[in-house]
């Protein structure tokens, strides 16, 4: 979705039945390799609801040196930096501590204060590496 705004979110979600959401927006993603491998990244992922509303958001913006090849660069680019990446994408995702409960937490207003969570999200939390605080803290109990 290129110009995925909330409001014309909640339509097209509408549309597709879908409770939530889930927009990346990759700003930038840079590697070079001389002999190390220099990296820069600028990542920023909103859970939106129902209604196109912000669910939450976490942004990860950085540089890192990756250990590279005197002898051949690009190889050792093409063996660490995929790895990298795949990790800078699921801290960003899944390694927040808003952003998996926004994503599998209730989809409906839950009553007076309490949001409560089934077994299976909780479970589906602790797979996720959430910690008890986190989860009781996401379930609302």
């Amino acid at each position: 979705m290129d110009d995925a705004s909330p409001k014309n979110l909640a339509e097209v979600m509408a549309e597709a039945g879908a409770q939530r959401a889930l927009g990346v927006v990759m700003r930038n993603f840079n590697s070079n390799s001389y002999t190390n491998i220099d990296v820069e990244w600028d990542f920023e992922a909103t859970v939106y609801g129902p209604s196109g509303q912000s669910l939450a958001s976490n942004h990860l913006e950085g540089r890192q040196t990756l250990t590279g090849s005197l002898v051949n660069p690009p190889r050792a680019a093409k063996q660490r930096v995929p790895p990298f990446f795949y990790d800078l994408v699921h801290q960003l995702v899944v390694g927040d501590q808003e952003m998996l409960p926004a994503l599998t937490g209730p989809t409906t207003d839950p009553p007076a204060g309490r949001v409560g969570c089934t077994v299976e999200q909780i479970l589906e939390m602790r797979d996720a590496g959430l910690s008890d605080d986190q989860i009781h803290a996401a379930c609302g109990g």
